[in-house]
């Protein structure tokens, strides 16, 4: 067996890395299909680094790889940011801010399914543009 089948073959499979104590703490943290999907991608990261040489990760290594794939997906990108263009709706700002009653009314809609592209009244495919049109 040459080097590679051995690195491959010293792969932890990922029930086993799934029952880790570390890794049962991620799972209440960010749930199991977020840390699946993580450790499963850093699998086919420390994979593609075997195929290229015989470097056998360690759990350790895997977990440390799972990890900074949950942290790049659940960090959130969007920002607050303080406006001091002087331009009340600027378009790399997010345009302009929402009013609070706007923000209160549509939590209780955003919470559940809504019909944003789905008419009523015909039961048909809507456009999510009407429900703005009668305020523009």
């Amino acid at each position: 067996m040459n080097a590679n089948q051995e690195a491959f073959k010293s792969l932890p499979a990922v029930d086993k890395l799934l029952s880790l104590p570390e890794v049962i703490l991620l799972i209440s943290n960010y749930g199991k299909e977020l840390v699946l999907f993580s450790i499963r991608n850093a699998l086919i990261h420390y994979r593609s680094i075997i195929n290229k040489s015989t470097l056998a990760p360690t759990s350790e290594d895997i977990l440390n790889k799972a990890k900074n794939i949950i942290q790049t997906i659940s960090c959130k990108s969007l920002k607050k940011v303080f406006n001091a263009t002087g331009i009340i709706i600027h378009t790399n700002l997010g345009r302009a801010p929402y009013g609070e009653c706007l923000i209160l009314e549509s939590i209780e809609v955003l919470k559940g399914y809504n019909n944003l592209e789905f008419n009523l009244q015909n039961g048909n495919r809507g456009n999510r543009n009407e429900h703005a049109s009668e305020l523009i």
